[in-house]
């Protein structure tokens, strides 16, 4: 397979990209012919595939309480400390929303230029909406939990004042349209947005129009992505949460990466209405933290499903499925919690094909950057192009094996309350994405170079509440969570 020959396919599939970028599409359709190859060998036969993910069980009864977390609001701890710490705070008048607010916003700004992580600052907004929260507090009205919290979205959410670029130069000064449902609902919770915070072009990496986001505690290292944005500067305690989200390990890559709490949602319970679209059977929106009940309180707000989530739960009775060299620190801490450990093995499946689903549907939601030569422009953009190319049929056969998964993985999933691994174990972290089961993803310890240790839980669907439940139980026995990365606390 030549130049020319992947040039005759594109004239097929009405597709122009410049003849000088052919051979690097060659090298991407040559990798996923493989991918056909391994796919015929499974027999899939003649079963209807799934076309979307599948329809999850109804959501539980549930409601989510919130943790009273540590009591010190003092000085610079502000910048780290839980939401309930806060939301204390801002209650008994000890601080304003607006102190809050242009604490936030002047740490996006003095510390952006070493993170890349803010893709708009929103003082407007942000000095308006905190402002109403000080008006409210002192006439006794209190909105929730988030009322008065600063925090962040990933600039794939539209949200009012500010532009949805998409961490890409096609679209730079693209107009929000209006306010995304996460964002509203976080808005009628009293949250202060502050800032649309960076995302890899077209939610891909960590590079985007800005430059590269960094990991705060290795700032020469990338702090991975999409949400790498969101991720980073809830590390560096640059708000005290963020949303993000995941289509294939964009919320549990750059978590694992930087430190974070990323906790990713049972599919389809929070709504994607004004969220830019890559595969609308894999997109998710979920909430980065700095411990995990922040973000089960964060989720119980813009979820459509009630988050069952009582801090006092912890890991008691649950039976976790221990998969891979989890430490044994979280292996202790869980067992101190009362949790039942066993050894498992996840179904074996070869699931690389499934990858064909997700590059079709990028290539579809991106559709008219594909047919010409603006795809050029783009870092993946040879890969957009390779992805028009792939066959409808082989598209067809990936669901059907997505089907075959489904099947298999829900009811392995079933036999455990969580799986416990370290830190994200990409066949699971891939195959509960098709299959859509939440992922809470937290820090754990340390390596000798201040490099986080991270671990990841899985559940079945609906579990959201319950894996920060057990996640919790082992922040408790560690203060891996509550440590800064240096040079962002001056305390």
């Amino acid at each position: 397979m030549d130049a020319e020959t992947i040039g005759a396919a594109q004239d097929v599939a009405a597709v122009s990209a410049p003849a000088e970028r052919r051979s690097h599409v060659r090298g991407i359709v040559a990798r996923f012919r493989r991918g056909y190859r391994r796919l015929r060998r499974l027999a899939l036969g003649q079963a209807v595939p799934r076309t979307d993910c599948p329809p999850v069980p109804e959501a539980p009864e549930g409601q989510c309480r919130v943790s009273p977390g540590p009591k010190r609001t003092d000085g610079d701890d502000l910048s780290f400390a839980p939401i309930p710490v806060l939301a204390r705070a801002l209650r008994r008048g000890r601080v304003t929303a607006e102190a809050l607010a242009r604490l936030s916003l002047a740490r996006l700004e003095e510390f952006d230029p070493k993170l890349r992580c803010v893709a708009s600052l929103m003082p407007r907004r942000a000095l308006a909406s905190a402002r109403r929260a000080d008006r409210e507090f002192a006439n006794g009205k209190v909105r929730g939990p988030l009322h008065g919290i600063p925090w962040g979205c990933k600039d794939i959410l539209d949200a009012r004042g500010a532009p949805t670029e998409w961490g890409c130069e096609l679209f730079q000064g693209r107009p929000s349209q209006g306010d995304a449902e996460v964002v509203a609902r976080l808005e009628a919770a009293g949250a202060v947005l502050v800032a649309k915070l960076a995302t890899g072009e077209l939610a891909s990496g960590d590079v985007w129009s800005g430059g590269r986001t960094r990991n705060p505690f290795r700032p020469r290292q990338g702090s991975s992505g999409s949400s790498a944005g969101p991720a980073a500067a809830t590390v560096a305690g640059l708000v005290p949460f963020a949303l993000g989200s995941e289509t294939h390990g964009s919320i549990t890559s750059p978590a694992v990466r930087c430190g974070a709490v990323g906790l990713r949602p049972t599919f389809g319970t929070v709504p994607g209405r004004g969220c830019m679209v890559l595969s609308p059977s894999l997109d998710k929106i979920g909430a980065f933290s700095r411990n995990a009940p922040d973000a089960a309180l964060v989720l119980s707000v813009i979820s459509d499903a009630p988050i069952r989530f009582d801090p006092r739960r912890g890991a008691r009775g649950r039976r976790i499925a221990v998969v891979g060299a989890v430490t044994p620190a979280v292996r202790r801490a869980l067992r101190e919690a009362g949790a039942r450990l066993v050894r498992a093995t996840p179904p074996e499946l070869d699931i690389k094909p499934l990858m064909a689903i997700l590059y079709a549907d990028i290539a579809s939601s991106f559709e008219w950057t594909t047919r010409g030569e603006r795809a050029a422009r783009l870092i993946y953009g040879d890969l957009w192009y390779a992805a028009r190319l792939i066959p409808a049929v082989e598209y067809i056969q990936a669901q059907r094996l997505r089907t075959k998964l489904v099947e298999l993985l829900g009811p392995w999933m079933d036999r455990f309350d969580a799986v416990v691994v370290p830190g994200m174990h990409r066949w699971l972290m891939s195959a509960t994405n098709f299959t859509g089961h939440p992922s809470l993803t937290w820090r754990t310890g340390f390596l000798g170079d201040r490099t986080p240790l991270t671990t990841t839980l899985f559940g079945p669907h609906h579990s959201d509440g319950a894996l920060a439940e057990i996640a919790r139980s082992v922040e408790k026995k560690t203060d891996a969570w509550r440590v800064a990365p240096p040079g962002f606390s001056r305390t």
